[in-house]
């Protein structure tokens, strides 16, 4: 087996944490000092959109997409582009199940919301559409109501978000 048949595997990775404070510009210009300590991959922390003020970007609203805040796919392809350059790779750091659904950016949950079990996405959620305790379902399905979860249980009012239940 030739070197190009095996899998590369890294030697020796540095963390680089993606935000709007720390970009893929920021991260290309820092490759050369990185090459020169010996890292052979960056070990980037999740780049997918996510909320636009998130500083750990495990809140992803759309895996499908960069985030803006981080930098523009040229940018993202100029600092792959300077890994390559210095013999180095990376590897991400990626959680599938991580998404942001406190805010409506989140284009699979919102559908989820909407269309309870019939969304073309609820495969995709690990939801228990028969709640154990119906007069509480709001805390076990989503536990973000404006009056409290235990407030609109108590006072029967139910939330907008769990309306198909």
């Amino acid at each position: 087996m030739t070197d190009s048949q095996h899998p590369r595997i890294p030697r020796c990775t540095y963390r680089l944490q993606f935000n709007r404070q720390f970009t893929f510009a920021q991260a290309r210009e820092i490759v050369p000092y990185l090459n020169a300590l010996g890292v052979s991959d960056a070990y980037a922390s999740p780049y997918f959109q996510a909320r636009p003020e998130s500083l750990h970007g495990y809140d992803i609203t759309d895996h499908n997409k960069l985030n803006a805040a981080i930098g523009s796919r040229e940018e993202y392809d100029s600092w792959i582009s300077a890994l390559h350059a210095h013999g180095m790779g990376q590897v991400l750091d990626f959680v599938p199940n991580h998404m942001g659904i406190g805010e409506p950016l989140n284009q699979w949950w919102m559908d989820v919301l909407e269309n309870g079990p019939s969304s073309i996405y609820a495969q995709y959620f690990d939801l228990d559409w028969r709640p154990i305790y119906t007069t509480r379902f709001c805390c076990r399905f989503y536990p973000i109501n404006t009056g409290g979860c235990w407030n609109a249980a108590n006072s029967r009012s139910i939330s907008p978000m769990a309306r198909f239940i």
